[in-house]
C-alpha cells in the first residue's frame, strides 16, 4: 500500500520514497505571514495576536508554523486565540481580510499572493513536501517499481492534475525527514 501523509511518523513504520517536485524542487519552507500594512515586525511581536493554521496534521502550515513561534518566545498560549482554518490559500486569505493578524504556510502558497498584500515575516529550514510513503509491508520490489515510474513521470496531464505547481517527482531518504522529526519531538516537550 502506498499512501500519502502529513508527516512520515516513526512509530507508523512508513518508508518516505518520493516527493513531488513543487517548481522542480523536493524540498519547500514553510512562511509566517502578516498584512504588509500590520506593523508586525518579528515573531515575538505576534504575542497577543490572533494566528491562523491551516490544517492541524499539516507539517507546512501547523508544526513547522507552531515551532517557529515557539522558537521565537511566542507559543500558542502567548497567543489571543489561533484557529485551525483548512487550506494554506485560506491562510493567506483570512490574514489579509484581517480575520487573523498572521499565519503558517508554505512559502509556495504565500508567493501566489504576491503583490496583494501579504508579507513574509520568516521562513522556515527547507522540509520534504508532502512525502508519498509506503507501508513496510509492501515487498520491496514492489516499492522500488512504484518509485520508479513516479520519478519517471513525465506526463504534464497527469503531473497538472497533482497540482500546477507539480513538475515531477524525486526520491528522498528516510533521513531527509530528520529534520522534521526533531522539530516535532521539541513540540511535543
Amino acid at each position: 500500500m502506498i499512501f500519502n501523509v502529513s508527516f512520515p511518523h516513526s512509530r507508523l513504520k512508513v518508508k518516505p520514497p518520493v516527493v513531488p517536485l513543487a517548481k522542480g524542487e523536493p524540498l519547500g519552507k514553510s512562511a509566517i505571514v502578516v498584512r504588509a500594512d500590520s506593523g508586525i515586525n518579528s515573531l515575538a511581536e505576534l504575542r497577543g495576536k490572533r494566528f491562523a493554521f491551516g490544517d492541524a496534521t499539516s507539517t507546512g502550515s501547523k508544526a513547522m508554523p507552531e515551532s517557529m513561534l515557539h522558537e521565537a518566545g511566542a507559543g500558542t498560549h502567548d497567543l489571543a486565540a489561533h484557529g485551525f482554518v483548512g487550506s494554506h490559500d485560506s491562510v493567506a486569505k483570512r490574514v489579509l481580510t484581517g480575520d487573523y493578524d498572521a499565519g503558517g504556510q508554505m512559502l509556495s502558497a504565500t508567493e501566489k499572493y504576491t503583490g496583494q498584500g501579504p508579507r513574509i515575516l520568516a521562513t522556515s529550514a527547507k522540509i520534504p513536501q508532502f512525502p508519498i510513503c509506503a507501508s513496510p509491508k509492501l515487498a520491496l520490489e514492489d516499492r522500488q517499481k512504484i518509485v520508479e515510474a513516479r520519478v519517471n513521470l513525465e506526463d504534464p496531464p497527469i503531473l497538472g492534475a497533482l497540482g500546477t505547481h507539480v513538475t515531477g517527482f524525486a526520491h528522498i531518504e528516510d533521513r531527509d525527514c530528520d529534520g522534521v522529526r526533531t522539530m516535532l519531538k521539541r513540540l511535543r516537550g
